[in-house]
């Protein structure tokens, strides 16, 4: 997996990330039209060549219908999420099926759609993405209780390498990239959560996807994560007046 972080690390570092456009950053109070949803991705996947790009269009489409009255807790629609997470994923440049399964990765979990659905529209390599997403967000806590946060940055098991818990559910490395993306979106817009629920997600972001994302070579999304998370990590807490 040394080389995976390599390859991970070096199209993190070839980005095509420019300035004026923030990856992921759909305004939270805003409700984005379709028209709007369409030109934020067309700007995030430019550097993809036109038959992907029309592929990932595809699957905004499907995204935008199956998601379609579904609402984050904040107020906007549920679509906003993955849209953002297709975003981030692109700004990292990373290759149209990851951005694909960034814009499906809810939606077997979510909707009415099926993986086999995925794999007619979209190929066995987008379902075997968008299923490994499922089944990581489907962890039980005590196998994610596990996962500690070594020096320099290491993320290690009780019973092994983070990757071997991954690899118990899903066969691609870029499931790790899609749940790392997954989470800094939520963690972004942690605010309507509730404060206990808050606190816990920011203390498994401390403990599991800050040190995932080390791992991955992505340290300015791990300083991200631990800087969100130490500020809601102790939301749950009673605040007292002075």
């Amino acid at each position: 997996m040394a080389t995976c972080r390599t390859a991970f690390l070096a199209i993190l570092v070839l980005g095509t990330v420019e300035a004026g456009w923030v990856a992921g950053g759909l305004p939270v109070a805003t409700k984005p039209p379709i028209q709007l949803m369409e030109n934020s991705l067309a700007q995030a996947t430019r550097y993809l060549d036109e038959e992907d790009r029309v592929i990932c269009f595809q699957a905004l489409k499907l995204a935008m219908q199956v998601h379609s009255g579904q609402m984050r807790r904040d107020g906007t629609p549920f679509v906003t999420h993955p849209v953002a997470v297709a975003e981030l994923v692109a700004s990292w440049g990373m290759d149209a099926s990851c951005v694909v399964a960034a814009l499906l990765h809810d939606a077997v979990e979510d909707t009415p759609l099926t993986f086999g659905e995925v794999e007619s529209e979209f190929g066995e390599e987008v379902r075997t993405l968008v299923q490994g997403v499922t089944r990581v967000s489907k962890l039980p806590e005590e196998k994610i209780s596990e996962l500690e946060l070594m020096d320099k940055g290491v993320l290690c098991l009780e019973s092994g390498d983070l990757l071997q818990l991954l690899d118990a559910c899903a066969v691609d490395w870029r499931v790790a990239v899609l749940k790392v993306a997954d989470r800094l979106h939520n963690m972004r817009t942690l605010s309507a959560m509730k404060p206990q629920k808050r606190a816990r997600k920011a203390q498994e972001t401390a403990r599991v996807f800050v040190p995932l994302a080390h791992y991955l070579g992505a340290h300015e999304v791990g300083s991200e994560l631990a800087e969100l998370a130490q500020r809601h990590c102790s939301d749950d807490q009673p605040r007292h007046r002075k």
